[in-house]
């Protein structure tokens, strides 16, 4: 998918125009139009945010390629069908004189995924499937004796597959709000 971004150069509140992906498929995403300096301060890298249906965001640094920036995430990602408003973030990371460093959000789009096949189930973000904890993602993944489990969710970046999610452990939600291992 390529995403030109002259127009959110010249103004940061226009929208990007709706982007479509298919379900079961890696999305890779070509950035045109980024420019080396912004706001009197050298851009020094872009990242590219997306939400899912399912409401589980993922975001992934993006490499220069000549004038272009680009990134790849990971059919994981898009399991299941549905629209995202707001689902698609492009960051610009800035280096000001002083040499400090920090995130400006160039533009945002909408995000709408489309079932490949009759085999895709749609999205069901009312019901929340994760949990945000000290900066970890927990998604559900299965339950056991009446007792809801989670695995632990990371980003992981595969040279020729690209951004997507890496699943470990076993975990149980206490009462106290604290995942704890399971037995």
């Amino acid at each position: 998918m390529k995403i030109v971004l002259f127009d959110q150069v010249a103004n940061p509140a226009i929208p990007l125009k709706p982007a479509n992906h298919f379900t079961g498929s890696s999305l890779p995403i070509e950035l045109v139009g980024v420019p080396g300096f912004f706001g009197g301060a050298r851009v020094e890298g872009v990242k590219v945010r997306i939400t899912n249906p399912n409401g589980v965001e993922a975001e992934a640094p993006c490499d220069r390629c000549g004038f272009r920036w680009i990134v790849l995430f990971a059919a994981s990602n898009f399991a299941n069908y549905g629209f995202v408003s707001k689902g698609l973030r492009v960051t610009l990371v800035l280096k000001e004189d002083d040499g400090s460093l920090h995130d400006f959000i160039l533009a945002v789009g909408d995000l709408d995924v489309t079932a490949a096949n009759a085999n895709a189930h749609p999205a069901e973000p009312s019901e929340p499937f994760y949990v945000y904890k000290g900066g970890d993602l927990y998604v559900k993944s299965e339950v056991r004796d009446a007792v809801q489990h989670y695995v632990k969710q990371t980003m992981e970046y595969v040279e020729g597959m690209g951004w997507g999610a890496n699943w470990t452990g076993d975990y149980l939600l206490s009462t106290d709000g604290e995942f704890i291992p399971a037995n």
